[in-house]
C-alpha cells in the first residue's frame, strides 16, 4: 500500500480520532481509509438515488399516459 501524507483540518482529525476512540479503527490511518470508503459509499448512494428518481419520473409519465388513454376510452 503506498504511503501518502495528508493535511487535514481539525474537524477531519476529530472525526478520525473518534473512530479510533470508538474502536472502529486501530489507527488514524485506518480511520482515514474508513472515512474515504464512507465517502465513496455516499457518492454511490447519491448516484443510485438519482437513477431511482429518474425511474420514478419515467413511471409517473407512463402512468399519466395510461390514465389519459383510459379516460379517452
Amino acid at each position: 500500500m503506498p504511503k501518502v501524507s495528508l493535511v487535514l483540518d481539525d474537524e477531519d482529525v476529530e472525526d478520525a480520532d473518534a473512530l479510533v476512540e470508538d474502536g472502529e479503527a486501530a489507527s488514524r490511518s485506518e480511520a482515514v481509509r474508513i472515512l474515504i470508503d464512507r465517502g465513496r459509499e455516499v457518492e454511490d448512494l447519491r448516484t443510485d438515488l438519482q437513477h431511482e428518481r429518474a425511474r420514478a419520473d419515467d413511471l409517473q409519465r407512463q402512468l399519466a399516459v395510461l390514465n389519459e388513454r383510459e379516460d379517452n376510452v
